[in-house]
């Protein structure tokens, strides 16, 4: 499983937070749970981000796109028209180890989505790679309505995906040449997303998202 696709089921899998644990003794060592619950009152904005309304995720990799678990046609060539409405974004933090990798997110840089304390999960990644270095991630929940049929999603689908560390620099350009362009947060813009093949030095290869700025977008 690509890391992109393991991302996509992680944010799809139910968030449900663990319920509060005393602290275990463990020989001589106190290890303390975080408690599940934030220490002020969530509000449906804070639901909103954490339980995206997607209907189909949007999977990336070398040979193309993916939607509903079928292939987009012409898989590397292929291009998707979607609307984007920046204030459906959300931002979050992200760390990813091991192999098979383990995933996980924090919206408040507090709390991970499990209840733990993020600061308590970032030291488990470090401890588990032997990678005191190890460090997260900022990253993005997106979403937006998918103006054609593709794949195995229909025109009107809202579609999401989110964002690896290599993707992060091309959705940065997309947004700022949004403000750039004058459409506000809360306006729906026309986007074509395409794929960019990338490889290093050891042939490893892996794809990223490309964005282009087709216009503002009316639903008629």
């Amino acid at each position: 499983m690509s890391e992109q696709n393991a991302m996509d089921k992680a944010i799809a899998a139910a968030k449900e937070a663990a319920e509060n644990a005393p602290t275990v003794i463990e020989g001589n060592t106190a290890v303390a749970t975080a408690p599940a619950k934030p220490a002020t009152a969530l509000t449906l904005d804070d639901f909103q981000r954490e339980t995206p309304d997607v209907d189909a995720w949007l999977k990336i990799d070398v040979d193309g796109f993916n939607l509903r678990d079928q292939a987009v046609d012409g898989y590397a060539g292929a291009t998707l028209r979607v609307a984007f409405i920046l204030d459906d974004f959300t931002a979050c933090k992200r760390l990813n180890y091991g192999n098979p990798a383990t995933y996980c997110t924090t919206f408040d840089g507090v709390y991970a989505t499990d209840g733990q304390l993020w600061s308590a999960v970032v030291d488990q990644g470090r401890r588990a790679t032997g990678n005191a270095n190890l460090k997260d991630y900022s990253s993005v929940n997106v979403q937006g309505q998918l103006l054609d049929d593709a794949g195995g999603a229909k025109a009107g689908d809202t579609i999401g995906y989110g964002t690896s560390k290599t993707q992060g620099k091309p959705l940065n350009s997309l947004i700022k040449a949004i403000g750039a362009a004058g459409y506000g947060t809360d306006e729906a813009v026309e986007v074509e997303i395409g794929i960019e093949v990338i490889s290093n030095s050891k042939g490893h290869k892996w794809a990223v998202h490309t964005y282009k700025i087709l216009g503002a977008y009316n639903e008629e």
